[in-house]
């Protein structure tokens, strides 16, 4: 697949918005009511959008070996998810997430149980 700022642009649209939707479906099944999990007006989450950029433009090599994708999933969910705790954090001086009561988490940021995940989403 050539990547193109036009499909770019299409696939941060699409992990927004997919991000919101399923950041907030589990937050409203977490409190039992509607709770919006964005930061932003509207149904998007620019750290998915982001996250899928850095899926489709890092990953793409490695779309036919499967070990390799699963961790490069890991470790790029794992760099944008840390990055993106620390500035909106450091910008809006509070947590957006917080995973400190997960094991094997760093800074409350990240935690291995989502980079797992994250890893088997790429896959």
């Amino acid at each position: 697949m050539e990547v193109t700022m036009y499909k770019l642009l299409w696939v941060f649209a699409i992990f927004s918005f997919a991000g919101w939707v399923i950041g907030t479906a589990a937050a409203a099944f977490r409190e039992k009511k509607f709770v919006d999990v964005g930061f932003l007006f509207g149904p998007w989450c620019p750290a998915y959008g982001f996250g899928g950029i850095a899926f489709a433009v890092l990953l793409t090599e490695l779309r036919n070996d499967l070990p390799f994708l699963f961790l490069g999933g890991m470790v790029v969910a794992f760099i944008v998810t840390y990055m993106t705790g620390g500035i909106l954090e450091y910008v809006f001086h509070r947590k957006w997430w917080d995973y400190s009561n997960e094991r094997f988490q760093l800074d409350g940021y990240i935690c291995l149980k989502s980079s797992v995940l994250w890893g088997l989403c790429s896959v």
